[in-house]
């Protein structure tokens, strides 16, 4: 068992959580999202604190919203990495300090969870996993739920770090994508988004030249948890360079996040996300965008 302080896993069971509730240490945030697709083929994003009120929730979690209080909602994009203040002050409200062991899950395939755990990440909190499998997870193990809205935790001490080396710029993309710099990008959306066969809701479908198909739903089991058997032979198939850095990226920045979380699970630790992802690069019609598979 991890004690305060330590490194955790990167992903936890729902076996493991159990009997680390009640430690006085460990913070659970739940990041439950709604999406709502417009005529057209827009999503609107919005937290979901209703369901973690109505729906039931993991007994001590805190609710965290990922759209309002931990992105940036001056760039104009979906879930942006917000400045580093933002960060601290949002994470201490949740009550994560320094010591905290941080748990974090969802209701859908772990992506908003994973959101969580590459920002903490990112920020140097090392002792942060996700639920694999999350909310459903719990629940097939016997797991309770309690109902009604979370007590205010007690505010943390949290002390990030610069997360920026953990994004990789529009500029880098760039250099990846229409030059010859080492690295590769990896595309965790579905092939038929990758391909261009179902719209992705960026400007423009496809994707980025250069990168290469790496769904994040091969990863995932028929239970809905990541499956970090599957990650080395996907990895062979997306013909990589040894040795070259990984950099993640979809439509919005979140599904990327659920790659890099089966990635260093399965011990490949040196990945970036693109922040952006399409939502950015498919907008400047200056940049190209790929169909085909």
């Amino acid at each position: 068992m991890s004690e305060a302080g330590e490194s955790l896993p990167a992903l936890v069971s729902a076996a493991w959580l159990r009997k680390q509730i009640g430690r006085p240490d460990l913070v659970l945030l739940d990041a439950r999202i709604t999406r709502e697709v417009r005529p057209g083929g827009g999503k609107h994003y919005a937290a979901a604190p209703d369901h973690f009120r109505d729906a039931g929730h993991i007994p001590g979690a805190v609710f965290a919203d990922l759209v309002n209080e931990l992105s940036d909602p001056t760039t104009g994009l979906n879930f942006t990495l917000p400045d580093t203040a933002v960060l601290r002050d949002g994470f201490r409200a949740l009550g994560v300090s320094t010591h905290s062991t941080v748990i974090a899950y969802d209701d859908d395939s772990g992506v908003w969870a994973a959101r969580i755990w590459w920002l903490l990440r990112a920020a140097g909190h090392q002792h942060v996993a996700v639920l694999n499998g999350g909310l459903k997870a719990w629940l097939h193990g016997g797991g309770d739920l309690a109902y009604g809205p979370a007590l205010a935790p007690e505010r943390g001490d949290f002390d990030p770090i610069d997360p920026q080396p953990a994004f990789i710029s529009l500029y880098d993309v760039e250099q990846l994508a229409c030059s010859d710099a080492a690295g590769t990008l990896l595309c965790a959306l579905d092939q038929e988004v990758f391909s261009g066969e179902r719209p992705s809701g960026a400007a423009r479908d496809g994707h980025i030249p250069g990168s290469q198909s790496f769904p994040y739903s091969a990863l995932l089991d028929q239970d809905g948890l990541i499956d970090t058997e599957r990650v080395r032979p996907a990895l062979a198939g997306a013909r990589l360079v040894a040795g070259e850095p990984l950099a993640s990226y979809c439509g919005g920045g979140i599904t990327a996040c659920g790659v890099a979380l089966a990635l260093v699970a399965a011990g490949f630790p040196q990945v970036r996300i693109y922040d952006g992802s399409l939502q950015e690069w498919a907008a400047d019609e200056r940049r190209p965008v790929q169909v085909g598979r």
